[in-house]
């Protein structure tokens, strides 16, 4: 049976350096990463299904804080916030015949699921790794919530709650 998986991290205001890993391990561009386990003449596969143009993590996270800042008439970042979530969502060998779609299936079926929930405009980066043993996305989400608020809590709880 596929079962679903996804594991969530949170990244705060004072310490983003997790969205640079991010983007470099996404990008395969991390220089002191160990690629031992992609398979190269794959990468090619590897997309991302919001933000096409590669644009550095940080600065979509940035902006869409900043058009959220605008629309709420003020400034909504502390220096201890929660500014993003990491989202990692696995898709699993067998799916295709105990659920009966496709990866591509999947990939809309996870984007839909991550829009609905967290709002289309925060999930600023999407990004699908085809080039690993199995396909999975990498997203980058922003924790505006609909009231216009930036606020991790409201979409995954306490910190047990994440537990």
């Amino acid at each position: 049976m596929a079962k679903p998986h996804i594991n969530i991290k949170k990244v705060s205001a004072s310490n983003a350096s997790p969205l640079c890993g991010a983007y470099g391990h996404n990008l395969r561009t991390n220089e002191h990463e160990d690629w031992s386990h992609i398979d190269a003449t794959k990468t090619y596969l590897n997309h991302d299904l919001v933000n096409p143009a590669g644009v550095f993590y940080r600065d979509l996270v940035d902006a869409r804080i900043r058009e959220a800042s605008i629309e709420a008439g003020r400034n909504l970042m502390d220096a201890d916030a929660v500014i993003a979530y990491t989202v990692y969502l696995a898709y699993t060998h067998g799916a295709e015949k105990a659920n009966g779609f496709s990866v591509s299936d999947w990939e809309q079926a996870s984007l839909a699921w991550l829009q609905g929930y967290f709002g289309e405009r925060n999930v600023v980066s999407a990004m699908v790794h085809m080039d690993e043993s199995s396909p999975h996305i990498h997203a980058v989400v922003v924790p505006i919530t609909p009231d216009g608020r930036l606020c991790a809590k409201d979409y995954t709880g306490s910190r047990e709650k994440m537990q």
